[in-house]
This record gives C-alpha cells, sequence and structure tokens, in this order.
C-alpha cells in the first residue's frame, strides 16, 4: 500500500475510534472512508457505486487534504452534510473524476434534506464555472430518487437559481442531467421550461436529446421536437441530420434517412461524406448493393468526394456476397480517385480471397500490403494465421509459418484463440516440445490461451505416447476452468486409462 493512502488510513483509523466511542457504532465492517463522511440516516442507499480505482484516487486526494492542513473541512463535513463543505472538498479534491467520486460516496441518503444539499452544491459548482461536475452531480442524484421525485428536484432548483445562475445554466443543468440519466420525457418538459423564459438548449444538448428519443423509439417526440429547433433554434446543422439519419438506418427506417439526406439542403445544410457514408453502408447491410453504388454515383455527381470508408463499406459488402471480381475491381479503381486502400481494405480483401478458398490471391495482398508499407494489424494476422500458418505446416514448410509467426510477435500482435490453436497445432505437428514452449512463452506475456489450445496438444500428448505428461496438462486446464472433451473421450476407450488412472484426476 503506498504511504500516502496509509497516511490517510492512520488518521481515518483515530477518527473511526472517536467517532464510535460518541455514536455508539455497531457494525464490524471498516471502511476508512466512512469517517470522513457523515453518518447515513434512515434513507440510506447503497455505497457501492465507485470501483476500486476510484476509491484509491480519493485516498489519495485525501491525503493531499490532510497535508495542506485543510482537513477542518473534512471534520465539518463528517459532522453534517452541508454543501459548503461538499464544494469545498470536491474541489480540494482536484479533478473532475476524483471529485464525482467522492460525491458518489458521500451520497448515501436520498432524504429531501440530503437532495436539496446537493442541488445548492450543484449550483455552487454552476456558479463557479464547474457546470460539468454540476451535471454529474445532478444526473446521479436523479438516476437514486427516480423521475416522479425528480420533479421535486427541479421545482427547487428552479425556485433557488436565482443567487446562484442565471436561467440558462441552471435549465442546461437540468436537461443534461436528465439525458445523462437517460430520461427523455423529463429532458422534453426542461426544453418547454427553456422556451417560457427565452432561452434555447445547445446544439449539442439537441443532438444528445434525438438519439435518446430515436433509441427508444419515439419518433412522435423526433418530429415534434425537430419542428421546434427549426422554428426557434438553436437551428439544425449538417451534424444534427447526420445523427438523424443514423439513428432512423439503426433502426432498420431506410427510406426515412434517405430522404433527410434529400431534404438537407431546404436547411440550408450540405450533405458530407459522413452523411453519404451512413445511406451507403445502410444499403449494403441490407443486401441492396446496387443501390450503394448508385449512392456513390450520385455522391460523385453532387460534389462530394468519397473517402476510403465508402469503398471499404462496399468492398465489404461485395466481399460478403462472394463477388471478389466486382469487389478487386473497386480495390484496383479507388487508386484512380486518388484514395489509398487502408489496412482495414486489405483486410477486408484478404478475408473476401480466403472465404472464396483463394489463398494464393490473399498471399498476393499480404505481400503487396508489406511491400506499400502498409502495416498489418491483428485482424490481417488472425484471419491468415487460421489458413495460411496451417497450410504452410501442412505443406511441410515450417520455416515460412514460423516467419509469419516471428512477423506478427515484432509488431506486438497477438492472435485470436483460434488462431493461436492453430498455430500450437501445426507446432505439435512436428515438435511436441516447440508447441509445448510457445503455450509457456504466451502465458509468460500474459496472453490467455482457450481451451482449445490445450485440447490439441493433450491430443499430440496422447498420439506421442506421453501419459504422464497429458495427465499434467489435464490437470492444469481443470485448475483454469477449461476441460477437453477429447480427453474425456480417449478415458473411455483407453485399457490403459481404465486400469491406471481415476478421472477425477483429470
Amino acid at each position: 500500500m503506498p504511504a500516502n493512502v496509509r497516511n490517510v488510513h492512520s488518521i481515518a483509523q483515530i477518527h473511526y475510534h472517536r467517532l464510535k466511542s460518541s455514536q455508539g457504532l455497531t457494525s464490524h465492517t471498516f471502511d476508512f472512508l466512512n469517517q470522513f463522511l457523515p453518518f447515513a440516516g434512515p434513507n440510506s442507499v447503497s455505497s457501492d457505486s465507485v470501483n476500486s480505482n476510484e476509491r484509491r484516487q480519493i485516498a489519495v486526494g485525501l491525503t493531499k487534504i490532510v497535508k495542506s492542513e485543510k482537513n477542518y473541512v473534512l471534520k465539518g463535513f463528517s459532522r453534517e452534510f452541508r454543501p459548503c463543505f461538499l464544494v469545498n472538498i470536491m474541489k480540494l479534491l482536484g479533478t473532475r473524476e476524483t471529485a464525482f467520486a467522492f460525491f458518489k460516496v458521500a451520497f448515501r441518503d436520498d432524504s429531501d434534506r440530503i437532495v436539496e444539499s446537493c442541488c445548492v452544491a450543484a449550483q455552487i459548482l454552476a456558479a463557479e464555472d464547474l457546470q460539468f461536475l454540476a451535471q454529474d452531480m445532478v444526473s446521479f442524484v436523479i438516476g437514486i430518487i427516480g423521475a416522479s421525485r425528480s420533479r421535486n428536484l427541479v421545482e427547487f432548483m428552479w425556485k433557488y437559481h436565482s443567487f446562484y445562475e442565471s436561467d440558462f445554466s441552471v435549465l442546461n443543468t437540468l436537461m443534461r442531467s436528465f439525458l445523462n440519466a437517460e430520461m427523455g420525457s423529463e429532458a422534453l418538459e426542461i426544453v418547454s421550461k427553456m422556451r417560457e423564459v427565452g432561452v434555447s438548449p445547445t446544439s449539442s444538448a439537441s443532438r444528445i436529446l434525438l438519439k435518446l428519443l430515436l433509441r427508444v423509439g419515439d419518433y412522435g417526440s423526433v418530429w415534434k421536437f425537430f419542428k421546434d429547433i427549426v422554428r426557434k433554434g438553436p437551428f439544425p446543422t449538417t451534424h444534427t441530420f447526420n445523427m438523424m439519419i443514423l439513428g432512423f438506418c439503426r433502426k432498420g427506417l431506410l427510406g426515412i434517412g434517405e430522404s433527410l439526406l434529400h431534404v438537407m439542403r431546404k436547411f440550408r445544410c450540405e450533405p458530407d461524406v459522413f452523411t453519404y457514408n451512413i445511406v451507403i453502408n445502410a444499403n449494403c447491410m441490407r443486401g441492396e448493393t446496387s443501390n450503394a453504388l448508385e449512392w456513390i454515383h450520385f455522391m460523385i455527381w453532387s460534389g462530394c468526394e468519397p473517402n476510403v470508408v465508402t469503398f471499404n463499406v462496399v468492398i465489404n459488402a461485395l466481399s460478403k456476397e462472394g463477388e471478389m471480381v466486382k469487389a478487386r475491381r473497386f480495390f484496383d479503381g479507388i487508386l484512380d480517385l486518388g484514395i489509398f486502400p487502408n489496412t482495414i481494405t486489405y483486410n477486408i480483401m484478404i478475408d473476401g480471397y480466403v472465404k472464396a478458398g483463394d489463398l494464393v490471391e490473399a498471399g498476393k495482398l499480404y505481400e503487396d500490403m508489406r511491400y506499400k508499407g502498409i502495416s498489418p494489424d491483428g485482424m490481417t494476422f488472425n484471419i491468415l494465421i487460421g489458413v495460411l500458418i496451417d497450410g504452410y505446416f501442412r505443406m511441410g514448410d515450417h520455416k515460412g509459418a514460423r516467419s509469419l509467426w516471428k512477423e506478427m510477435h515484432r509488431g506486438g500482435i497477438f492472435p485470436d484463440a483460434v488462431a493461436f490453436a492453430v498455430f500450437i497445432n501445426g507446432l505439435a505437428r512436428v515438435g511436441l516440445m516447440d508447441a509445448y514452449d510457445m503455450l509457456l512463452e504466451a502465458a509468460r506475456e500474459r496472453f490467455v490461451p482457450s481451451y482449445l489450445s490445450y485440447d490439441s496438444l493433450i491430443r499430440w500428448f496422447y498420439n506421442y505416447g506421453k501419459l504422464n505428461r497429458k495427465l499434467m496438462f489435464g490437470r492444469e486446464m481443470r485448475q483454469k476452468g477449461f476441460s477437453s472433451g477429447y480427453l474425456c473421450d480417449q478415458y473411455h476407450h483407453s485399457s490403459f486409462h481404465n486400469r491406471r488412472m481415476n478421472l477425477d484426476i483429470l
């Protein structure tokens, strides 16, 4: 434990015994953070809202407060949950994350008095240009007390907000807090309140609200709010339309998304490459590749240049449909438009050729990728390893397999579990101990093989007659929570196992 955390623990222990003697505590569990907090009342809520990393950050922050000789703030807050003490502590903790973590620990009582104190604290923070921290607090409280009690919270914050902040400031805090808590209806009510007092939500808040309404499928509210911002602001931007088009396309309402793209210009918004890519991808996802190609032609005709993502989407769709000739034509033709394939483009093409059984072309593309200086990633190798490395081993080209593996390792890329099992199986086929050493090396590098790797080795140990080694692997698999179907099958079919081995050992 770090020295600064131990210091907090020692101070907390002293404070704990003092409080225990004065308050008559009977709990046998000790949490050092509790000594800096007011005692929870009858409306106590769960304090398990922070993770271990957040608790460590709080401990370090409290240490700094104690060292700065400002622990009187901590003492005051431990006696009574007061907004001024809470705000001072949160500011002294330094970062927004640590301050919010401390608040989550401190909010252990959802009585009306404590909720109102939290509201006052949030308003003080907003007045001191700490709006995001204020929104974090109010969002958390709303999530605890629920929608029905949140109405009282809104009334309280609005009633006293003039002492701390402007109309827009408090309503923006409330709107974003409801959005963070994913309460779309309540956020719309705050928008109505904004209109009443002559202020408008921000563009970003409007987009978040539209996105939330689309996700929950409240299309009536989507169109109502969209008409509202068109008339009263903030006027929709290309970003707003992109978000709406994406939302409708994800819901399967491609026709609405395409219609929105066509009407964007009426609202002085020009579709950009992201707009077109959303629609093109949606068509490809539906298997309507021909429509996607028409959209690309319309995109170019409209003066919007496609990017590599545009072609990656179409090439991927064609590859999945088995149209590798058309996919290759696109792949070779994008250079004419001044667009260079990236790692994802090559991955798509290599995967398409592998699935089509054309390993020669897959290998050529991989070599072309390396020649052009495009770095392969984990996806590239995981596509290739399962096929090329297995092919190398089957052809007896052990050097080729190891060369590909070493290249991946030099790039700091680890395979997925299936690809690793293929490599282990290939090694075991030509050298059992090489495979065993590779498994140990993977464990040292904190790569966790799947049961497939263990199962493969156990098969080869059995085939080579290494029964003791097989037993060892059986135990290791049990310890790691794996089980080997092959091992159990061989137990039932081997007379040696029937005489000498106990299945419980395995």
